[in-house]
């Protein structure tokens, strides 16, 4: 049964053999036969790459803005709620100590015989005293409202006229990006001239025994890889 199996695997490999063989024959035969069609064909495969790595790059930078769009949507969105949820809480408070306050006077101004003139005039001290602090709070509010409001104006204006530059993670993020798929195309492209258009390619599995403080093997994502650019791949258990 084994011998079978290695009878059927070095046929295999002598097929795929002479399937490259006969394939890279065919390629240098149309290169020498028509050298002005494959030096265009060559191009327009350039002019091809340089399209979809634009097309790419316009993508990513699209990205990013409707990400940073919407992370100020957001940001705004939450500090709106807190300022309203903080001033209806404000509001709530003075409200209630000024209708307890008012609720006292009238009590006391319905009920006048069993207060004395002090007590009477304490509580209308008390009472002007609280109006003339909520005045004082409604002003503070205004200049603060106010002056965040400037501050605003003059944050929004000072970033149209001096931009933010690009942080650096993200251009690092970006160049990463880039240049994995730069590898990949300019592998594809030495393979396909090292050998054949149709490529089949055979890869066995295996497994490290030691990793530690060794840089990761790429696997899975190199077949995936491989296979999304046009290559026929064998796994051999």
């Amino acid at each position: 049964m084994e011998q079978q199996l290695k009878r059927q695997f070095i046929e295999k490999d002598n097929l795929i053999y002479e399937q490259t063989a006969e394939c890279q024959q065919q390629e240098t035969e149309r290169q020498q036969q028509n050298p002005e069609r494959e030096s265009q064909r060559r191009a327009n495969q350039q002019q091809q790459q340089e399209f979809r790595h634009q097309q790419r790059h316009e993508y990513w930078q699209r990205q990013q803005r409707q990400y940073r769009r919407d992370w100020r949507q957001q940001r705004q969105q939450r500090r709106e709620y807190q300022q309203h949820q903080h001033e209806q809480g404000w509001k709530r408070d003075i409200n209630n100590y000024a209708n307890q306050i008012e609720a006292q006077h009238e009590k006391d101004l319905q009920e006048p015989q069993m207060l004395s003139p002090e007590k009477l005039q304490q509580r209308e001290q008390k009472r002007q005293k609280h109006q003339r602090q909520q005045h004082r709070r409604r002003q503070q509010r205004h200049e603060a409202h106010r002056n965040n409001q400037t501050e605003r104006v003059a944050y929004r204006t000072e970033r149209k006229e001096n931009p933010p530059q690009q942080p650096l993670h993200r251009k690092l993020q970006q160049s990463a990006f880039i240049n994995t798929k730069r590898m990949w195309s300019q592998l594809a492209k030495y393979l396909r001239q090292r050998f054949s258009v149709k490529l089949t390619l055979v890869l066995g599995d295996w497994s490290a025994t030691n990793v530690r403080w060794h840089a990761p093997t790429p696997g899975v994502g190199m077949r995936r890889m491989l296979v999304k650019l046009g290559f026929r791949l064998l796994h051999i258990d």
